[in-house]
């Protein structure tokens, strides 16, 4: 769900690049294999995708947010 924008400046900032490290999940991984296809930057997963994350959120005074009764759901 990247802009136009987004993908334009990532594709510049890469050309200085060889590859490009992507921790996100597969989509992201295909929205910046996209990206910088142009380039011929080679794309690298740093992270493998196993479920999605279900959780609570608590927010804290002064400015603490964080995360209660975490688990992750599998994706089949």
């Amino acid at each position: 769900m990247w802009t136009s924008a987004q993908r334009k400046k990532l594709q510049e900032s890469a050309k200085e690049h060889k590859a490009v490290i992507v921790l996100g999940c597969d989509s992201a991984t295909e929205t910046v294999r996209d990206s910088v296809k142009p380039n011929g930057c080679k794309v690298i997963e740093g992270m493998k995708t196993s479920g999605i994350m279900n959780a609570k959120l608590k927010f804290h005074l002064p400015c603490n947010v964080s995360f209660e009764a975490c688990k992750i759901i599998p994706i089949s």
